[in-house]
């Protein structure tokens, strides 16, 4: 039986971006957990030529990022997830704003906190403390989504009224 050749740092790559987009920092983790510490020279090689050739891009890494969790994050966490990823700050700002959540959009963020609380909301007994038992557990769920802790306030209250 013919044994297949080992995969090269380009192909290995390759078949890495054909799956999803990927950002610099994220691509280079992978290959370097593949290819070792030892190739780190051909892996930089590949990552420059790959950028060159347009096949990787964090700006484009970072707008479907944010595009696909936007729904479900505040500006915060899409932030530090970036970040995390090696995407730089001025890609993060083009990726926000593109989908609304730069920091002139605090109404929108504000409206989307909102509509994440009220799909949460648990129903339940009507007093008031329970209530406030209830905007507190909704307002540390929307912190966690990456919400600052005044948007979460004021979203958990006026849903309340």
């Amino acid at each position: 039986m013919a044994r297949k050749a080992p995969m090269t740092v380009r192909e290995a790559a390759l078949r890495m971006l054909s799956r999803r987009e990927h950002s610099r920092g994220e691509l280079r983790r992978k290959l370097r957990e593949k290819f070792g510490a030892d190739e780190t020279g051909a892996i930089e090689e590949e990552l420059s030529r790959l950028e060159e050739s347009g096949f990787l891009s964090d700006e484009r890494f970072a707008r479907a990022y944010a595009r696909g969790v936007s729904s479900r994050f505040g500006a915060r966490r899409i932030r530090m997830e970036l970040k995390k990823r090696g995407v730089g700050e001025e890609e993060i700002e083009l990726a926000l704003a593109e989908v609304g959540m730069d920091g002139d959009n605090a109404e929108d963020e504000l409206s989307r906190a909102r509509e994440m609380a009220a799909r949460r909301r648990r129903i339940g007994e009507s007093d008031s403390e329970s209530a406030r038992k209830e905007n507190a557990r909704l307002a540390r769920w929307l912190v966690a989504r990456g919400f600052s802790f005044e948007t979460a306030r004021k979203a958990t209250t006026e849903a309340e009224d």
